[in-house]
């Protein structure tokens, strides 16, 4: 009897830890694949007011919110925990805003269910690979950002964006077998969730043997763009035709994704796009214009119309950037705004790009003044123009001394009366200017212009010893209301900051040290505004205090010890961690930009180009000036770190050398 009793004992012991441990596992695998909305900052599984707390208290450094929670606490229209996400949130549940995306489920980059094997669609994944997905899984608003694979040498490589899962990725089967990696089979044409480490060697076998490493970016966002045809068909040889107009005439359209580093999508139509550039089109990676149907707004950077910045011959890729972003931190009206992005094209990675502003005139563009010449006013309207060369598909203007001016802005058509009355004020107007400019009297010049803008246009070009300031891609807006011309925006520095070695000028463009822009009188016969502005009495010492004011704090941002006025300009630190990684896959893909770098590119698509990069000097070592003018010698690789360095160092050695100069103005 007692033994019966110790046997029901155990034998109900048994139960009780089975019945348990089966609540354990079972609460765990709901702890798993448990849903999350938007809104829920405290992940207790519903949106109430103590999400609110759990904002504030982040905010204020009590209780910081975890990777997915943060994500969650995001639901306004900026990107970041913010005092806005708590507005919006107590807004929705007084129903006073039920417009956010709050309440929208979101997937944890924890609980995926690396098990399930998909069905995605894929409107172009016409080529037999393996194709990636470049976001967390989001429903399926997300079916065109796939990228295939490429081959190299040493392995096939998939090239995965900022907002891609860390530790999963999804990977489709383009095969017509099935195929294994690292164990896990995929059948064709379907997809299911793959871990993964960055750059680690994983073994592909199946429907094709082969070794697959993955690359990810830490950039700030990820453009795919999948083509059109006229018949509103997926034809990836319309980025082809783009690729191959000579003369930029041929556009295409189609449909896009866009994702931030957090992995918030946007997406929709393009309307248009197509190259654009001048010597740079040239090239092998080529820039482009593209034109959203509607806006689109990438942590800040919103419009419809944008320029896609290759800087193929920028190996540092950041000379663009710091210096658009430095001219609007020194108080330069219109500079252009910009985001590094990783950009995809029918399924194919095609490296790093920076979106900018595109320069352009309208209230909803970068230079926000109405465009308002009409058949009706054909004189005081506002316009944007460009001294430049004369280009066939350009409307210009020429003055007495012969510098054209290229018109951006309106587009005024000269077969019409009202278009040839708008293109005679124009012209006027741009004689004036050029008349002030040479009289050398600021007097006459602060007349029709705004003195201090040509001050802070020239201090960026001489700061950075660039080629075309003064000369070319140099921008003038004119404000009709006010009568005055701006010199503004600044525009294309890729040959800037000792990039670029050019004996016939004589000035070592490459060093950090004496002037440029001050003595290139002209250059392929156009006169340099730039320098003539500089030849009136008292212009140079309102160049020196401008420089006197605002450079010592531009140099602060950038060294990291201060925080930007303006918010745009930012440490060389964080310019630096945007690029790395997104960089370590464009220079794969792409060859590094320097003479004698070996042949880049995924098999049967090395390039090779010597032409383009002959002009580009030595950058593996400079003269580095002390603040003090000392002078130490200092090497760099040539690699992008080596290449960084070297902007860095270049920029504080040439702030260094013009503050010595421009410390005896008073």
């Amino acid at each position: 009897m007692k033994t019966t009793k110790k046997l029901l004992s155990l034998l109900l012991a048994i139960m009780v830890v089975a019945t348990s441990f089966a609540g354990l596992t079972s609460a765990f695998a709901a702890e798993q694949t448990k849903q999350y909305v938007y809104g829920d900052a405290d992940m207790d599984g519903s949106v109430t007011i103590a999400d609110v707390t759990a904002i504030q208290k982040h905010l204020a450094v009590i209780d910081e919110l975890g990777e997915d929670a943060a994500v969650l606490a995001d639901v306004d229209d900026t990107v970041g925990v913010s005092v806005a996400d708590a507005t919006t949130i107590q807004k929705h549940l007084a129903q006073m805003n039920l417009n956010s995306r709050i309440g929208e489920p979101y997937e944890s980059q924890d609980t995926i269910l690396t098990e399930d094997v998909l069905t995605p669609a894929i409107p172009f994944a016409t080529t037999t690979a393996l194709y990636a997905h470049g976001v967390a899984y989001n429903g399926d608003a997300t079916h065109e950002a796939w990228a295939k694979w490429e081959e190299f040498e040493d392995a096939f490589y998939l090239f995965l964006p900022t907002s891609a899962n860390k530790n999963f990725v999804e990977i489709y089967n383009g095969f017509n077998n099935d195929v294994t990696i690292d164990g896990k089979t995929i059948p064709p044409q379907k997809s299911r969730y793959i871990a993964y480490e960055t750059n680690a060697a994983m073994s592909v076998s199946g429907a094709v043997n082969a070794t697959l490493k993955i690359m990810t970016s830490n950039t700030e966002g990820a453009l795919y763009f999948n083509t059109l045809n006229s018949s509103s068909q997926y034809d990836a040889n319309e980025f082809k035709l783009v690729n191959e107009s000579e003369e930029k005439t041929y556009s295409t359209s189609g449909t896009f994704v866009l994702a931030d580093k957090t992995g918030f999508l946007q997406s929709g139509d393009v309307k248009k796009f197509k190259g654009r550039g001048n010597s740079t089109w040239g090239k092998n990676k080529k820039p482009y214009n593209i034109n959203f149907n509607d806006t689109i707004d990438l942590n800040g950077l919103a419009g419809k119309k944008f320029s896609m910045l290759a800087n193929y011959q920028d190996s540092s890729f950041v000379r663009n950037r710091v210096l658009y972003d430095m001219a609007d931190e020194i108080g330069l009206p219109y500079s252009p705004d910009s985001r590094f992005i990783d950009f995809y094209v029918n399924g194919n990675y095609e490296g790093t790009y920076q979106l900018s502003d595109k320069v352009e005139m309208g209230k909803k563009h970068l230079v926000a003044l109405e465009d308002n010449a009409s058949d009706a006013v054909t004189e005081n309207f506002n316009f944007l123009i460009e001294l430049g060369n004369y280009a066939d598909d350009e409307i210009c203007v020429k003055t007495d001394r012969g510098s054209f001016g290229q018109l951006k802005n309106p587009e005024s058509d000269s077969s019409t009366s009202a278009g040839r009355a708008q293109l005679r004020f124009i012209s006027a107007k741009f004689q004036e200017l050029e008349d002030a400019l040479f009289s050398k009297d600021l007097t006459k010049l602060a007349q029709i212009a705004d003195v201090d803008s040509f001050a802070k246009m020239y201090l960026i070009n001489e700061f950075s010893k660039n080629v075309d300031g003064g000369n070319y891609s140099t921008f003038f807006t004119y404000n009709a209301e006010e009568d005055i011309f701006i010199a503004t925006p600044v525009w294309d520095f890729d040959c800037a900051i000792g990039n670029l070695y050019d004996k016939a000028a004589r000035q070592k463009i490459e060093k950090p040290t004496n002037f440029y822009t001050k003595h290139l009188a002209s250059s392929g016969g156009n006169i340099n505004w730039l320098a003539k502005f500089l030849q009136a009495p008292g212009a140079e010492a309102r160049v020196a205090a401008i420089y006197k004011e605002t450079f010592p704090n531009v140099m602060k941002v950038l060294t990291g010890d201060i925080e930007s006025t303006n918010g745009r300009l930012k440490s060389m630190a964080e310019y630096e961690a945007m690029l790395t990684d997104t960089l370590a896959m464009n220079y794969k893909m792409w060859q590094f930009p320097v003479k004698g770098s070996p042949k880049s590119g995924p098999v049967g698509e090395e390039v090779e180009d010597k032409e383009h990069f002959e002009w580009i000097p030595d950058q593996s070592k400079l003269e580095f000036i002390n603040s003090d003018l000392s002078t130490a010698n200092r090497t760099y690789s040539k690699n992008f770190a080596g290449s960084f360095d070297f902007v860095n160092d270049w920029m504080i050695s040439r702030y260094n050398w013009l503050a010595d100069y421009y410390a005896d103005f008073l």
